[in-house]
């Protein structure tokens, strides 16, 4: 014996203690159920998650393990131009990318905060200032409020100040900081091999 709301008096299949169950009758106030018919609910179900970001000092780790120096991003041979490993991670990945955007090509690559798709000439990444990187973060403070950790209450604050929390949590200085230590050199073609693993190519 069991009770049932009475809004779900109208369903074929309820789920008691975990296990789905056939409504055989019901006459409004009872209902009579039996086992089960018909294939595993959970088989059905398709389960999906997304990959979890890469952060900035998980990302710093890998240069080492593969031998580079702090600081090195090593540019590898690809199609119309060069894979370039920044290992900034997600976040300052995507930034990296759309920042230089407004200067040159570039495409984004399955690993984001690893790695990103210079076209063209291998050059170093650009310089860009506070203030630039400020308004860009300002003018996309929507992305990036997903990326950060700002709270589930965050989109209740006036505009203003969800830009400023965007900006601050970013941390500005470190971006800057971790794109101006970067230095571009060729990978030899062991290392590029090894880093091409990372984008399962």
């Amino acid at each position: 014996m069991a009770k049932v709301d009475a809004l779900w008096l109208d369903r074929e299949v309820l789920t008691l203690e975990g296990r789905p169950v056939n409504v055989e009758w019901c006459d409004g106030e009872a209902l009579w159920a039996a086992s089960y018919r018909g294939q595993d609910p959970a088989r059905q179900l398709i389960y999906r998650s997304t990959r979890q970001l890469l952060h900035y000092d998980l990302a710093r780790r890998l240069p080492p393990q593969l031998g580079l120096q702090p600081g090195d991003a090593p540019l590898v041979a690809a199609p119309e131009g060069w894979w370039c490993f920044h290992c900034l991670g997600d976040l300052y990945g995507r930034a990296a990318l759309d920042l230089l955007r407004y200067r040159r090509p570039a495409h984004k690559t399955v690993q984001p905060g690893l790695c990103l798709h210079l076209i063209g000439e291998a050059q170093a990444l650009p310089s860009w200032n506070e203030s630039q990187v400020i308004r860009y973060l300002e003018d996309n403070y929507r992305r990036y409020e997903t990326l950060l950790d700002v709270g589930p209450f965050h989109h209740l604050l006036p505009v203003k100040l969800r830009r400023r929390a965007v900006v601050e949590q970013f941390d500005v200085a470190r971006f800057l900081a971790a794109v101006t230590a970067l230095r571009p050199i060729v990978a030899p073609e062991e290392l590029g091999e090894e880093l091409l693993q990372l984008l399962k190519i």
